[in-house]
């Protein structure tokens, strides 16, 4: 399933894959210039949930290397 995206409630994709696990959970903003300032929040209220260590907070800048790159030629 790399490359692909199915948006679907999360009981529906474990039972499509026969699984309860959850590897990854994206959080699709409107502005994207809002994730890295967001992303400290999410970690609050992981730690407010007593998630923060069992999971990790990525802002997709930090994620998409070779967009960077690009980009950094045109600026």
């Amino acid at each position: 399933m790399d490359e692909r995206q199915l948006y679907l409630q999360l009981n529906a994709a474990q039972a499509l894959l026969a699984s309860d696990k959850v590897s990854t959970l994206s959080l699709y903003l409107h502005n994207t210039a809002a994730a890295e300032a967001g992303a400290p929040w999410v970690e609050q209220q992981l730690t407010d949930l007593g998630w923060a260590q069992a999971l990790e907070v990525t802002p997709w800048q930090k994620l998409a290397f070779f967009y960077q790159k690009v980009k950094d030629l045109y600026d």
